[in-house]
């Protein structure tokens, strides 16, 4: 009798009669075929013929059968390597194939609740020293974009759940600009850059893949003119001598408000003013023109700062911003957003007409300096600008004020509320804007809207976060609906 060797696994063979001759029977069953396919019988006449179809099955199916017996692999594994090695077609290795699984694909392991990426997001910029209001306003931002994600890990935010939080309405209850949505997208960037880098997000599952980012339109800038710049000068001289020079500063330096609230008189040098907290962490230093020594008057005390304000204020922005209205009152001036720092930028590149120049004193990017400031103001102009001192400020004042650069916006845009025109009961109260913004204790009053119901106007949060944009905001909107009345004597 013929001897048979050892079968694959999932294949029987057995001798039978069909009562007139002796067959050999093969079954290749499940095992053998795989998951979902039907057994297959088959009877032959002689014991080798029937070995060598189960021979010729198993090469059909498993062709790596002697790869496996000698690795220890499975046919299968066997099968996957080979169809690897192919389409890597000599390009890598499959070790290097794996890693890069490994680095880009493969889930994050522990992974981060939003809310905790968060808040080491927020340590983390803490402990690099980045200024106390950027590290402040990114938590707030954050903390508003993915409000309703909080427990949600980072390795398993949507892409469609951060255009959600892209399209949601503002604090006023307005859908948001595109200039808004890209804000929040550039928040969103850093945060989701930052968990990148802690391995708690991999590439691969990046959530703002795929989020479209809005398209902006190139605004051009407002800046002011000269009969302005000379009529608000003279006013702060006259009305509010306490921030002549941080105005004069701002108009003929160009420097940020996050800038000059970190001035002391120390930063004046022979011929350079130095700024060192900027808003790229970079110290630079910017020349100090004669108009500019004409305007101030630099104490013996050099430690002090150059705009200054009371010990209990939180919010010196706040601070800059009443004292600059009360100015553009007297004035009779309204300065466009940013209009100081423009208006610096449109004059000082008219007197040198070179971008690189521009660029360095402003702190900017070349790009920001020809897209918005090249030939933007006249050069007749810019020569009555970098000589407007304080003797020849009144001439210019008195004139007829000229139009403004064609690139400049005359007004300000006046925002729309979609809020009830009746006062909830126990709003109307004899206290001035800046009195809620100083003081927490009278900020309180606008933190209940009076009628015992949880919604609150202006939340805890936008106080303990600091989004005083959002408060100040709101806080205008009482203000015009009459709920809070100004009244002077109050905030001292």
């Amino acid at each position: 009798m013929a001897r048979t060797p050892k079968l694959p696994r999932g294949v029987t063979l057995f001798r039978d009669s069909n009562g007139v001759n002796d067959l050999w029977r093969v079954r290749l069953g499940v095992k053998f075929l795989g998951k979902g396919c039907s057994p297959i019988k088959r009877a032959f006449q002689t014991h080798a013929g029937a070995l060598g179809w189960i021979n010729e099955e198993e090469e059909r199916l498993h062709p790596h059968r002697d790869d496996a017996d000698a690795s220890g692999l499975s046919t299968h594994v066997i099968a996957e390597i080979r169809v690897a090695l192919s389409k890597l077609a000599g390009r890598a290795t499959l070790v290097e194939a794996a890693d890069a699984w490994e680095k880009y694909v493969a889930q994050a392991g522990e992974s981060k609740t939003v809310v905790d990426a968060i808040t080491a997001l927020h340590a983390d910029q803490t402990g690099q020293g980045l200024s106390a209001r950027h590290v402040r306003e990114t938590k707030a931002k954050l903390t508003r974009f993915f409000r309703g994600l909080e427990k949600t890990k980072v390795c398993d935010l949507k892409s469609e759940e951060l255009e959600a939080a892209r399209d949601a309405e503002d604090a006023t209850g307005k859908s948001p600009s595109p200039e808004q949505r890209a804000k929040r997208l550039r928040y969103a960037s850093l945060f989701i850059e930052f968990c990148l880098a802690k391995k708690w997000l991999k590439p691969a599952g990046n959530p703002l893949v795929g989020v479209s980012r809005p398209r902006i339109r190139a605004k051009k800038i407002s800046c002011l003119s000269v009969e302005e710049v000379a009529r608000l000068l003279l006013a702060a001289k006259e009305h509010r001598p306490d921030t002549l020079a941080a105005l004069a500063i701002k108009v003929f330096a160009g420097v940020r408000n996050e800038e000059l609230f970190h001035l002391t008189w120390e930063a004046f040098k022979a011929t350079t003013l130095r700024i060192e907290k900027t808003k790229t962490d970079r110290a630079r230093s910017s020349t100090i023109a004669e108009v500019l020594r004409a305007w101030i008057k630099i104490p013996e005390e050099k430690t002090a700062l150059i705009f200054s304000v009371r010990p209990e204020v939180k919010d010196r922005e706040a601070v800059w911003l009443e004292s600059i209205a009360e100015i553009e009152k007297k004035a009779g001036v309204s300065i466009p957003q940013n209009g100081l720092r423009h208006t610096f930028g449109s004059f000082y590149y008219a007197k040198c007409k070179d971008a690189s120049e521009t660029s360095f004193q402003m702190g900017n990017s070349l790009r920001m300096v020809r897209d918005h400031y090249a030939d933007a103001v006249d050069d007749e102009d810019a020569e009555v600008f970098w000589n407007l001192a304080p003797a020849n400020a009144e001439a210019a004042a008195s004139g007829p004020v000229k139009a403004r650069p064609k690139n400049a916006k005359m007004q300000k845009t006046e925002k729309k509320w979609d809020w009830t025109d009746s006062a909830p009961p126990g709003h109307v109260k004899l206290y001035s804007v800046k009195d809620t913004v100083y003081r927490l204790g009278v900020f309180r009053i606008l933190l209940d809207p009076g009628d015992n119901t949880q919604e609150s106007i202006v939340t805890q949060e936008d106080w303990d976060v600091g989004e005083f944009s959002t408060v100040r905001a709101r806080l205008g909107v009482l203000q015009r609906r009459g709920w809070i009345q100004p009244k002077k004597g109050l905030s001292k």
